[in-house]
């Protein structure tokens, strides 16, 4: 039986050429993305939902007010120092990203794929 160390195995993988270690990264990182968001998200789902069902019973039997002037107010100010935040950087990520998926073509793709992969096998 052949035994593989770590460090023959980070060894094997640093002789690999560069498109192919990227794909091996790329599609990896994204099948555990995948499968972890899949498996998560459904206890994440619940626990949202079950929070808006309480609050909503709360404030139907008196145990919890809410002050919908202030929560308008409030909100009207968060919309628009998001559309600020927005307007300054939004330009300059979407620039920052499509050169990153260019740059890292492979990587990206493959990135996709292991995320359906894992998104599928959950």
């Amino acid at each position: 039986m052949v035994e593989l160390s770590v460090q023959d195995a980070i060894d094997r993988f640093n002789n690999l050429p560069k498109s192919v270690q990227q794909a091996i990264i790329g599609s990896t990182s994204g099948w555990l993305t995948g499968f972890t968001l899949v498996k998560f998200g459904r206890y994440a789902g619940f626990s949202m939902g079950a929070s808006i069902l309480l609050i909503q019973l709360g404030h139907h039997y008196g145990y919890i007010s809410i002050d919908w002037k202030n929560v308008n107010r409030d909100l009207k100010k968060a919309k628009e120092e998001v559309e600020k935040q927005a307007n300054n950087h939004l330009p300059d990520l979407s620039a920052r990203i499509q050169r990153g998926i260019k740059d890292n073509a492979v990587t990206a793709s493959t990135f996709l794929g292991g995320f359906l992969l894992g998104a599928s096998s959950a």
